[in-house]
């Protein structure tokens, strides 16, 4: 794998262009998220304002969620090889090999995610549980959780860099790189510039949910309702188009010019 030594990534440049690609091209990144967002449509038919029943108790639902997930991964697939390969070009939307690579890719990073996840969560409930209720569960009252947010914050921190750290191997399958960015592959490409792919490819979609927040508890529940569908859509593309961003910036940019023909290959 040839990649560019290291350099210190641009955080606040990368995030204009990442938002100035994204505006520039909304048409076209609007055309590769319809699917996505004509599923996440489908999933508001499980999850309506109501108490009557939990929609996570029917298979439906997670029927959708799955579809939801192939959806998703066809349009960041789409999404990463018009910003990497053909900025001026509608990219396809279909299924091929370079969106199975992506989906083992998106896979296996999840897997090695699961151990200090759990690990994060059972130390997470052991520190509430001794700082702010004296181990007693009966006592953790309704400010506890409140008071416990800035630590709840602080501790995430370290998931949300590891997870920087690797999510390289996501650009590198969508557009069948040869050879392809492995998970030490993306820590060695992502050294010395950790804590910037947080800031890059993090912070943003966190600002961009705290608005979705504010969005939510200034409009009624019925409008919100119909309009988060799409809201999640602008922040899945928007999110992809951060990465590429940072692949691009730290990969080797010679290795970027060339396209997949249809079936996922690279093209000589």
């Amino acid at each position: 794998m040839s990649s560019v030594p290291a350099r210190r990534l641009p955080v606040f440049a990368l995030i204009t262009d990442s938002l100035r690609y994204s505006v520039s091209h909304a048409r076209a990144l609007l055309i590769l998220a319809l699917p996505f967002l004509v599923v996440q449509y489908g999933l508001l038919q499980f999850t309506k304002p109501t108490t009557e029943y939990l929609p996570v108790l029917s298979w439906q639902y997670w029927v959708v969620v799955g579809v939801a997930l192939l959806a998703g991964v066809v349009v960041a697939v789409s999404v990463h090889r018009q910003f990497l390969q053909s900025p001026d070009r509608q990219m396809p939307l279909r299924w091929g090999k370079a969106e199975t690579r992506y989906a083992w890719g998106l896979l296996k990073l999840t897997l090695v995610m699961i151990v200090p996840s759990v690990l994060y969560a059972l130390v997470l409930v052991g520190i509430l549980a001794a700082v702010f209720s004296n181990w007693n569960i009966e006592s953790f009252g309704v400010e506890q959780p409140l008071l416990a947010l800035p630590l709840i914050w602080l501790m995430t921190l370290p998931m949300l860099y590891l997870w920087a750290r690797m999510t390289l191997i996501l650009p590198s399958a969508a557009i069948s790189q040869q050879p392809s960015v492995t998970l030490s592959g993306s820590m060695a490409l992502t050294k010395g510039n950790g804590w910037r792919m947080v800031a890059v490819t993090v912070a943003p979609l966190l600002a961009f949910g705290m608005l979705d927040i504010l969005i939510q508890m200034s409009l009624p529940t019925v409008v919100y309702w119909w309009l988060q569908p799409l809201i999640v859509s602008v922040n899945t593309v928007l999110g992809v188009v951060l990465v590429s961003v940072s692949f691009k910036q730290l990969y080797d940019e010679r290795h970027l010019n060339t396209e997949s023909d249809n079936n996922g290959v690279v093209a000589a």
